[in-house]
């Protein structure tokens, strides 16, 4: 008889315990409403105009302009960035300064811990098709939070080799998907030091 009752007594702790591992887990991620992609109101589709029109994103210093002229790419390159050609129909805008021939892009606030950096606006047809960055790897998990916070959970996650002027490195690809495009996080980039992301319209990563 005593056995019985430990018996029943063993299952109600089992119970118990369930219900608590039931209670603890962490609730579902629920992403913000859909709706164009978009980085600090800078929505894919607006047109240069409207873009112009727009507060710079924080962070962004006092003396920048929202420029779409030549010296961009100039400077994206002495930076070390990696970045598509413009082709025709496509302008390339960024928030800096011009000192003369001298073009400086600013860097923009991420949050209370990172900054991002060679920040881009690629147009096609006048309209924002790309939006791109740059971080400091170590705001991987800031970035995966803010992204996954807007877009729920990664459609994809990629892990591989890339290799880079300092080696070969480990690399893990994660993209988001949504109405009207992808959103790719790529850790690290052309430099082992950084990481990419890219929002773009309608168009694989």
């Amino acid at each position: 008889m005593m056995l019985l009752i430990a018996i029943a007594a063993a299952a109600l702790l089992d119970d118990a315990g369930a219900a608590r591992l039931t209670t603890a887990a962490p609730p579902p991620i629920t992403p913000q409403a859909a709706g164009p992609l978009s980085f600090d109101g800078a929505h894919l589709g607006m047109t240069i105009g409207e873009w112009r029109a727009l507060a710079p994103p924080p962070g962004v210093g006092p003396t920048a302009a929202a420029d779409c002229g030549p010296g961009i790419l100039a400077a994206l390159r002495e930076a070390r960035v990696t970045t598509a050609a413009q082709g025709t129909g496509q302008t390339v805008c960024a928030y800096d300064a011009r000192f003369g021939d001298d073009v400086l892009l600013h860097s923009a606030k991420l949050d209370d811990r990172y900054r991002i950096d060679a920040l881009r606006y690629r147009f096609i047809g006048g309209r924002l098709s790309e939006v791109d960055f740059t971080a400091s790897v170590d705001a991987y998990n800031d970035i995966v939070a803010k992204l996954t916070h807007d877009y729920g959970r990664p459609t994809s996650t990629v892990r591989g080799f890339t290799r880079t002027s300092d080696g070969r490195f480990a690399e893990v690809r994660q993209t988001w998907r949504a109405d009207g495009g992808v959103v790719t996080l790529t850790d690290p980039t052309y430099n082992p030091l950084r990481l990419s992301v890219r929002i773009a319209e309608g168009v694989q990563p």
